[in-house]
């Protein structure tokens, strides 16, 4: 894909990039921290620490369960040398 084509996607580079996401998520959907929590089988401070960025050690499977919940789909496009994504 060209860097001049537009995608409904926008990559996550970073655990903070993936909390700030689930809490604007999160709140869209107006949802509180605690129904979240609830629904993820998570600690609602495990949910603030990811929300702002601070949960390095959070597992995939645990990540994946929250995105579940929102109703987030994770994707991943292989990049080239040049830092294009890839078809």
């Amino acid at each position: 894909m060209s860097s001049d084509s537009q995608s409904p996607f926008e990559p996550i580079t970073s655990a903070r990039q993936a909390g700030i996401f689930v809490h604007d998520t999160r709140v869209r959907q107006g949802l509180s921290q605690d129904e979240l929590a609830r629904r993820a089988n998570i600690s609602r401070r495990q949910l603030s620490a990811l929300e702002r960025g601070h949960a390095p050690g959070i597992s995939l499977n645990r990540l994946l369960t929250i995105f579940h919940v929102l109703g987030i789909t994770l994707g991943a496009k292989l990049l080239s040398r040049e830092g294009d994504f890839l078809m």
